[in-house]
């Protein structure tokens, strides 16, 4: 602690002499305030960025500023850095040597830092009514089903049902990869489905919008196509106008499989939280069996894969990967790459940043308009210099002014086990947590603040900077939604009209296999003639004669059940039923 403080002293000394900011302290030229009680913050600076940040520190230790934390200090003061390692195995093998008191953390496993002793409790503050902040309901009171029963380290998952309550973190953010689109390119080119189920709509009056994929009138996603029939049929009337369909980060490898999970999870519904915890009935479930040694999907005569039901346990889980999520998210891309409905840089070296900025930028001059774009839902927030950079240079709205939303996952096909409404897939192990190292003296301030993010005041501050919601249901005024850009409203009204699920589970089985959501059993690409197949093939040693000769979603599929999260379930589970 001495050397930070000595450190950031001496870096401030030195900003004055050299004009360097000294960001990593806090802020720039931000010298140890002696006379107040120090926090000190790692903050995870992904997409989500620090703006956010930012703002709460300055209102905290405005609304502070008289009250001691500790005997012989008045007010507080708070200082962060951020960081790319606050994360998962790496911070949890450092954090007891570091300076830092809380963490906004993601990949944080949530059992295994509990059980490693890295978490401070912070039942207190969570479940305590805010009353101080002019509010009724605790913190608790306040997260969304899938943060709550996870967090809640007494729920019972199998009567459904919370405990006395014991929480150890609470969200840091919402990552959600989604489908986003310049919905000014769609008005002016009247790109939405009409009551006849025909595209030309520019969504003026909503009465004339066809019922979206999730099937109900006057949701917000009516207009938008509702089956992959329908979105490619939008895809091939967006190259014949002169427009890019989709794009989205070649050259960020890591996102191909978040798409393909993000997505299957989409189909699924609530019957994607089964790959955490295999128990329960799943109704979509595809029909293999078995030939030349090999698994092979079922098809039926229209070219659909044939469903089955199953009640799911510990000992037949492995039938969770027969989910049909898997081979539709999978058949999404394959579609789009197969019929060119994506530019270059989906395929190529582009960066997530240089893919948001191509977004961007499409529509400006004489560009090639990018209609829609693949990406998670901090990239409004990450995208702040590219909308800067084209606002002051080429004339665009700013990044507030700007007209982007969220289009639904469309329906695979109209079968009725596909209907229903959306789905807003949750990861929840990106986590606000206070340190078990952090010393008494500064613990008070360091729990005041982390329960002062999730007053009302500050949950509409974060979603109104970063575009997004925090692990909470919304509780803002008409008022307060009509100050939101444009995008983050329809964050907004696309989760309300969704089933919002998580990636865990709060189970002996997921507490000790936390890794079984993550693909690290699956193959990533294949490269044929320079075209990359995102996440979709499998080939088992077959010999691939060209790009049309097979349905390269089903060989990944039939990969998918002969690969060894399925071969090994037996030898790797049993524990759970024998």
């Amino acid at each position: 602690m001495k050397l930070k403080k000595l450190l950031c002293t001496l870096l401030s000394v030195l900003m004055l002499f050299t004009g360097i900011s000294v960001a990593g302290c806090g802020g720039p030229g931000i010298d140890i305030d002696e006379t107040k009680t120090q926090v000190y913050i790692g903050n995870q600076n992904y997409g989500f960025g620090d703006a956010w940040l930012i703002s709460a520190i300055d209102k905290f230790e405005k609304r502070y500023a008289n009250t001691p934390f500790e005997d012989g200090k008045t007010g507080v003061q708070v200082l962060y850095e951020n960081g790319s390692d606050f994360t998962g195995l790496s911070l949890l093998q450092t954090i007891k040597g570091n300076d830092i008191d809380i963490y906004f953390s993601d990949g944080s496993t949530y059992y295994e830092y509990i059980n490693s002793g890295a978490m401070m409790d912070i039942t207190d503050i969570v479940t305590e009514p805010l009353t101080e902040f002019g509010e009724t309901k605790s913190i608790a009171d306040k997260l969304i089903n899938c943060f709550s029963t996870y967090l809640d380290t007494t729920y019972d998952f199998n009567t459904k049902t919370h405990g006395a309550g014991k929480y150890y973190a609470l969200p840091n953010y919402e990552c959600v990869y989604q489908v986003n689109y310049n919905v000014k390119y769609f008005e002016d080119n009247n790109l939405y489905y009409g009551l006849d189920g025909e595209l030309g709509q520019n969504g003026s009056d909503r009465s004339q919008l066809s019922a979206g994929p999730d099937g109900e009138y006057g949701n917000y996603d009516d207009g938008q196509p509702a089956t992959f029939e329908e979105f490619f049929a939008l895809c091939e009337h967006i190259t014949k106008i002169g427009g890019v369909p989709v794009t989205w980060p070649g050259g960020a490898a890591s996102y191909r499989n978040v798409y393909v999970n993000q997505f299957k999870n989409s189909i699924e519904r609530e019957e994607s939280e089964l790959l955490a915890n295999p128990v329960g009935k799943a109704t979509r479930l595809i029909k293999v069996e078995r030939e030349n040694s090999y698994s092979a999907m079922q098809f039926d005569e229209n070219g659909y894969p044939i469903l089955e039901e199953l009640d799911l346990t510990y000992e037949n889980g492995y039938n969770v990967y027969r989910q049909s999520g898997w081979y539709w998210a999978t058949k999404f891309f394959e579609e789009i790459l197969e019929n060119e409905y994506h530019n270059s840089g989906a395929i190529g070296g582009r960066t997530h940043m240089d893919t948001q900025k191509d977004f961007i930028n499409s529509t400006l001059g004489t560009n090639q308009p990018i209609a829609i774009l693949l990406e998670g839902n901090y990239w409004i927030n990450e995208a702040a210099p590219s909308f800067e950079y084209a606002h002051t240079n080429l004339g665009a709205p700013t990044r507030e002014e700007s007209k982007y939303g969220v289009m639904a996952f469309p329906k695979p096909t109209d079968q009725d086990e596909y209907q229903g409404p959306n789905s807003y897939s949750v990861g929840t192990n990106a986590l606000s947590f206070i340190s078990a190292y952090t010393p008494e003296n500064r613990l008070g301030a360091a729990k005041k603040f982390l329960q002062f993010l999730f007053t009302d005041e500050m949950l509409f501050d974060y979603t109104k900077i970063v575009g997004a919601t925090r692990g909470c249901e919304v509780n803002f005024t008409e008022t307060q939604l009509a100050s939101l850009p444009y995008y983050a409203r329809t964050m907004i009204e696309y989760r309300k009209d969704a089933v919002v699920v998580g990636g865990s589970a709060n189970t002996a089985f997921y507490k000790e296999n936390p890794n079984i959501t993550k693909w690290t059993d699956l193959p990533e690409s294949y490269i044929k003639d320079g075209r990359e197949i995102d996440a979709v093939l499998y080939l088992r040693n077959q010999t691939i004669k060209s790009l049309q000769d097979y349905d390269h979603a089903a060989i990944y599929f039939n990969g998918i059940q002969d690969g060894t999260n399925v071969k090994n379930w037996a030898s790797t589970y049993s524990k759970y039923w024998s």
